[in-house]
């Protein structure tokens, strides 16, 4: 897999793999056959030996269906869904998040005439976990994001749950020089020549998961408006509105410091705007117009 220029070797010694049913998954998955030889990440998938974790310290809970745990030497992530009597999965992570290993339970595992095909645990939430930690300690974050490229220049709209980042990429996609990325989940990194925007599989109700990778030329936050305005705002102003919607482990301090590092110099490099939008049509011309301004 390639989700944010990260490459994910999944592999079973055991059983065939099958992609993630998320029909978005494909444009996101590479054949060994590219010609793509190392990876950023391994993972090892394991169709027994599952570890028992109910010692283990509990480092976060999501409140939903996920834990991280630490075993007093590696951080363990499992999934158990309130209707399951053991795990999904335990996946064990290794060293920079470069090596995991995925322990799968018999609800991914097929079995048929003595061969197992395993359905692939590499799908939300795991991967999301894995690439989040990943960015963390490279110059990259994901954020609660709609994205858009133009002309080779990139814009993406950060927002909570609610602000709008799905309806504004349905009106803005009719017009044809724009190009959504996705309207949830955008990843940005620093990489030479600056910061870069890339397109996740994790998108929201308007179904936008590309994966491609823009130049980024601007943040613009959202809010619901009568009219269609587009202001700038101030570097701490655009500080205080981007953290609340990064993907920030706080409970892991050196990453927490590394990520709140790149809010603020991305809000420090990047113009910062605010969008005030009605959900019509004709908000996808002030922002054509606008990035022909900017070019």
């Amino acid at each position: 897999m390639n989700i944010g220029g990260i490459h994910i070797s999944i592999e079973c010694e055991t059983a065939d793999i099958s992609l993630p049913p998320e029909p978005v998954y494909t444009h996101f998955t590479e054949d060994k056959e590219t010609g793509i030889v190392a990876s950023d990440m391994a993972v090892r998938l394991e169709t027994d030996n599952m570890p028992v974790t109910k010692r283990m310290e509990t480092i976060f809970d999501s409140g939903g269906s996920w834990s991280m745990l630490f075993d007093g030497e590696n951080r363990f992530v499992t999934l158990k869904p309130a209707e399951f009597k053991n795990p999904l999965w335990v996946a064990r992570i290794g060293k920079g998040y470069k090596d995991v290993r995925v322990y799968c339970g018999d609800e991914l595992i097929e079995r048929d005439e003595g061969k197992q095909k395993i359905s692939s645990p590499i799908c939300y939430p795991l991967d999301q976990i894995l690439v989040m930690y990943f960015l963390s300690m490279r110059n990259g974050a994901l954020i609660h994001s709609a994205g858009v490229e133009m002309r080779g220049k990139g814009l993406i709209f950060p927002g909570k749950s609610g602000a709008g980042k799905s309806t504004l990429c349905s009106k803005i996609s009719e017009r044809r020089e724009i190009k959504p990325l996705s309207d949830d989940r955008m990843i940005v990194k620093k990489e030479k020549g600056g910061f870069v925007a890339y397109g996740t599989p994790w998108p929201g109700e308007a179904g936008i998961a590309e994966n491609r990778k823009t130049p980024l030329s601007g943040l613009m936050f959202l809010k619901k408006g009568k009219e269609n305005r587009i202001k700038k705002i101030g570097k701490l102003e655009a500080l205080e509105k981007l953290i609340p919607v990064v993907s920030i482990p706080w409970y892991d301090r050196p990453a927490m410091e590394d990520v709140l590092d790149l809010c603020e110099k991305l809000t420090a490099d990047i113009p910062t705007y605010e969008l005030e939008f009605k959900p019509d049509v004709s908000v996808g011309d002030v922002i054509c117009k606008f990035m022909q301004d900017a070019a």
